[in-house]
């Protein structure tokens, strides 16, 4: 080991914090006493990504941490607080969690789950002074500390909102911010305008490049929003006269209903990637599209990734991944079959931000087989762990057929 580089130690350290898509705090924390080379290598990455979820108590030990108030080294704690990326908040009007922000110089990504009606005047004005993060997720089940907060963070390129309130927001925000990605996993049908205030101009649509729509009323945001630089759409449908409205799409990804012909004949020729759900009726109009839009945009269509669940495909048994994989061999298409869908399984989260290429590269629970090329004899189903009730209930089942066997023997004889 005293050879190795310690460059190279803190590579593998990095790759071997991760247990099945999820960093393990256990491991990194037995890195660190291994010796005193490996020490401040495994704390950086036991501080790149800090989860405060459990109250004001925790958040506080945090800050008298990076502070130094505990009589350790200011030097080493203010290591630790630069070592941070990633702050995961549960928070609510109280100082101690903007301190914890505060402590954070170099924060890229910001998760928080709000919890009060508003912010004070004091704790804005912090905090605006010191949001330079450019990923911001947001939880809130009140509209105002939702636009206190984005009005002073003007500094962030990706959004991600869950918004669970059933009283529509009166405040309208001029953002200055220019965002690259929007997501929007959860809407309330009384805000359906949402849009015209996250992206009020024509200057700001301009700088959208993916955009995910996950709530069945938001998908109508899709028609009344023009975004002519928007490169990756994900939403639960589309028709064919939406998909005018972004010429340079590079990725489609339909999460509910299966594309029909006029769909896929629609595509924009720049598609690269394209998403679609579980297919039980209309596989032939699905193929014939796919093979017509290959041959149309001059085989611009580089990875096809067939979603389902296995309750789904039980009446059609592997004969539509069967007829998907066929269609791809001969175009030259990577096929990609997700059984269940992405994120069903824990640790799978698709990262904000880093767009480059699509597909973006996601992380891959090692419990899933992701295959591209599909063995029928090996489907790629992921059998849920059994918990302790799923046990004693098999415990209960099994033993009872043990019983019953038992009686009909002893009766027979």
């Amino acid at each position: 080991m005293r050879n190795i580089p310690i460059e190279l130690v803190a590579e593998i350290l990095s790759d071997a914090q991760y247990d099945d898509c999820l960093p393990s705090y256990k491991w990194l924390r037995n890195y660190a006493l291994v010796c005193r080379a490996w020490c401040p290598y495994a704390q950086a990455l036991l501080f790149r990504r800090v989860v405060l979820l459990n109250g004001s108590k925790q958040c506080e030990r945090l800050t008298a941490t990076l502070s130094g108030r505990y009589g350790k080294d200011i030097e080493h704690t203010a290591f630790l607080g630069r070592c941070v990326r990633t702050l995961i908040l549960g928070m609510d009007h109280q100082e101690v969690y903007i301190d914890a922000i505060l402590l954070c110089p170099n924060l890229v990504e910001l998760d928080v789950k709000l919890f009060h009606a508003m912010f004070r005047v004091d704790s804005l004005r912090r905090l605006k002074q010191a949001a330079k993060f450019e990923a911001l997720h947001i939880r809130s089940t009140f509209y105002r500390p939702l636009h206190q907060l984005l009005e002073a963070s003007p500094s962030i390129q990706y959004l991600s909102l869950d918004i669970r309130s059933t009283r529509a927001g009166s405040e309208r925000i001029r953002p200055l911010w220019k965002l690259r990605e929007l997501r929007i996993l959860c809407l309330p049908s009384v805000a359906p305008d949402i849009l015209s205030w996250i992206l009020p101009t024509s200057e700001s649509r301009n700088s959208l490049e993916v955009l995910h729509v996950n709530e069945t009323a938001a998908s109508q945001i899709v028609s009344s929003t023009t975004c002519p630089n928007l490169r990756s759409l994900h939403v639960r449908s589309i028709s064919p006269a939406d998909l005018t409205f972004f010429p340079k799409l590079e990725e489609l990804a339909l999460h509910t209903l299966r594309p029909s012909g006029a769909v896929l004949s629609a595509l924009p020729h720049t598609v690269r990637h394209l998403l679609i759900p579980s297919v039980v009726k209309g596989i032939h109009d699905v193929l014939q599209g796919i093979a017509a839009y290959q041959v149309a945009s001059n085989g611009a269509l580089v990875t096809l990734t067939y979603t389902r669940t296995s309750t789904s495909g039980h009446a059609m048994g592997e004969s539509d991944v069967r007829a998907l994989q066929q269609l791809c061999t001969p175009y030259d298409i990577e096929f990609r079959f997700m059984d269940p869908p992405y994120g069903t399984i824990r640790g799978e989260v698709e990262p904000l931000g880093n767009i480059g290429h699509f597909p973006r590269p996601i992380p891959i629970s090692s419990r899933r087989k992701v295959l591209s090329t599909i063995q029928m004899d090996t489907p790629s189903i992921v059998s849920p762990r059994k918990n302790a009730v799923r046990r004693l209930a098999s415990y209960t089942r099994d033993r009872t057929a043990m019983i019953r066997r038992g009686m009909a023997q002893s009766i027979s004889d």
